[in-house]
C-alpha cells in the first residue's frame, strides 16, 4: 500500500487529499470477507445440477433454454458470487498483508481489485441474494446500488494510484 500512502489517499471508501496510510483496503477486506462468508456453500448435488444444467449446456457453444434457466438459479448466484469474491479478496489480502511490495505488484493488485469490483456479473449475483435473501442487504456500507458504489469506488483507486502510476507520478 506504500503507493496509496504515496498518492491522494482513499480515506475510508471517498478520495480524499489527505496523506496518511488508507483504511479502504482494510475495510473492504472486512466487508468482502463478511459477504464471501454470508453466501451458502453449494452442496456436491447442487454442483452437479449446475454443472448438467448450465456448464454441460454452454460446452455446446450456445446458451440454451436449460442453461438460461439456471443462469437465474440461487445455485448460479452463488457460484458466481463466490468465483468473483475470490478475486476481490485474493488482492485484497495482497494489499493489506505485503507490507511494502514493489510497485509493480501494488499496482497490480489494485487493478485487480478495481477491476473486481466494477464486475457487473458479481453486483447482479449480489443483488439476486440479496433479494432471495440469502445474503444480507449492507455490503461495504451501502443497501442498495452496490455495483454503482463499488465502480465508483474501483475509479478513485484508477484515479488515485494507477493513473498516477503510469503517468509516472508515483514510484
Amino acid at each position: 500500500m506504500a503507493l496509496l500512502r504515496r498518492a491522494r489517499v482513499l480515506d475510508g471508501h471517498h478520495p480524499t487529499t489527505k496523506r496518511r496510510s488508507p483504511k479502504a483496503a482494510h475495510e473492504w477486506l472486512e466487508g468482502f470477507k463478511r459477504l464471501d462468508q454470508e453466501i451458502p456453500t453449494l452442496s456436491p448435488r447442487e454442483r452437479e445440477w449446475l454443472e448438467r444444467e448450465y456448464d454441460n449446456q454452454v460446452a455446446s457453444g450456445r446458451f440454451t433454454p436449460r442453461a438460461l434457466a439456471a443462469m437465474d438459479s440461487p445455485e448460479y448466484q452463488k457460484r458466481i458470487a463466490r468465483e468473483r469474491l475470490d478475486r476481490i479478496l485474493f488482492a485484497l489480502g495482497v494489499l493489506v498483508n505485503a507490507g511494502n511490495l514493489p510497485a509493480e505488484t501494488e499496482v497490480k493488485a489494485w487493478v485487480e481489485l478495481a477491476s473486481g469490483m466494477m464486475d457487473p456479473e458479481l453486483w447482479q449475483a449480489v443483488t439476486a441474494l440479496v433479494e432471495r435473501k440469502a445474503v444480507s442487504s449492507e455490503i461495504n456500507g451501502v443497501k442498495q446500488f452496490y455495483l454503482e458504489n463499488h465502480v465508483g469506488w474501483a475509479q478513485g483507486v484508477l484515479n488515485r494510484v494507477v493513473v498516477p502510476y503510469f503517468a509516472g507520478r508515483l514510484k
